[in-house]
């Protein structure tokens, strides 16, 4: 197997740059780290706080937090947190890796929404998908960023500071009273898509 030298890496607040010289190809990398949160996740919905937070970096104008809007559930706040960072997205961050702790989150953008679709957003059961808002509007972003993101699996509660600051951002968001509605934000956004 013939490994490609990179001549150049340059690193800063997880955007990487780099230069393979011998085809001269520049590649943007952007690195976010995901998280969700919810307090009482197993009580009565209406004892449930739940909040999300997205890092890129120590001081970074991009990370953001907000709470929840609608079924306050922990699976709910995981997936909002990548769809804000969809929502976000520039052409300028190049490929963007996602880093989330939530297995739920993983197994969803990597194969079961292709699973669901095909089923008719169904379960292998034939019965109604959960969060299906939501996973039609990831659905609709992974089809459409290129390329394609990456998502992966990071260690929850680990000494991985992105995991951290995003839980940090994610718990705080919690005690928030109001939140952005994402989903709202996604019907925006496909409206305009639309008039163009």
């Amino acid at each position: 197997m013939r490994r490609l030298a990179i001549n150049k890496r340059k690193k800063v607040n997880n955007v990487a740059r780099l230069f393979f010289p011998k085809n001269n190809i520049e590649m943007v990398e952007t690195i976010v780290y995901t998280d969700g949160a919810c307090s009482n996740n197993q009580g009565k919905q209406e004892f449930r706080r739940a909040g999300w937070g997205v890092w890129y970096g120590k001081d970074d104008k991009r990370n953001i937090s907000d709470r929840l809007v609608g079924l306050q559930t922990n699976n709910r706040a995981e997936l909002t947190a990548i769809l804000a960072v969809f929502q976000e997205y520039k052409k300028e961050y190049g490929q963007l890796i996602i880093y989330t702790d939530s297995n739920y989150c993983l197994g969803t953008l990597n194969k079961w929404m292709y699973d669901a679709k095909k089923r008719g957003w169904k379960t292998s059961a034939k019965k109604p998908l959960k969060n299906i808002e939501l996973i039609k509007a990831l659905y609709y972003w992974m089809e459409k960023i290129d390329p394609k993101p990456i998502i992966r699996k990071v260690k929850a509660h680990s000494i991985s500071l992105g995991n951290n600051e995003a839980d940090h951002l994610a718990t705080q968001a919690c005690i928030k009273v109001k939140g952005v509605d994402r989903l709202q934000l996604q019907s925006l956004i496909l409206e305009k898509e639309k008039a163009i």
